[in-house]
């Protein structure tokens, strides 16, 4: 198994790129790198995956994982191959931080199942595969739930 450590926002803002800089947005850029994951992820038949080099490997882990557990017909039958995307600059819905998105280090997956507000429907073998190598889960946030984020901060 493929384990990440947790990193800081402070982390990814003095060792990862300030994306509200031209230098900054250029080593974040220079830090994606594209996957190919191990099953077809839905709605656009999702093959490939731009992340950040830094938790690529234990991303594909996790579905590799899951793949394993599930089987490619049940993740098909069940809708578990819904992807809403990982790689892109932008704040927070309060414009106050930049998403963890923006450093290609959060993925949202299944946002059918674990929509931001409610409780979520997600399988627990779906997120214990990114719970056990690192990741954090937005469906276990104080505050509101967003059970579809998974992330190299928990945030």
């Amino acid at each position: 198994m493929i384990k990440i450590e947790k990193l800081t926002y402070r982390d990814l803002m003095e060792n990862h790129g300030d994306p509200e800089t031209p230098e900054g947005l250029q080593q974040i850029k220079s830090e994606i790198i594209s996957v190919q994951v191990p099953f077809l992820l839905q709605p656009h038949n999702v093959k490939i995956v731009k992340c950040h080099k830094y938790v690529a490997e234990s991303y594909i882990d996790a579905l590799e994982e899951i793949l394993k557990y599930f089987g490619e017909k049940f993740i098909i039958e069940n809708n578990l191959n819904r992807f809403s995307g990982c790689h892109v600059i932008r704040k927070t819905s309060n414009k106050r931080w930049w998403s963890i998105h923006s450093w290609g280090m959060a993925f949202d997956h299944l946002a059918n199942l674990g929509p931001y507000g409610p409780p979520s429907l997600i399988p627990y073998h779906f997120i214990n595969a990114f719970l056990k190598r690192g990741f954090g889960w937005g469906g276990n946030w104080r505050g509101k739930k967003d059970g579809m984020h998974i992330s190299v901060t928990g945030t």
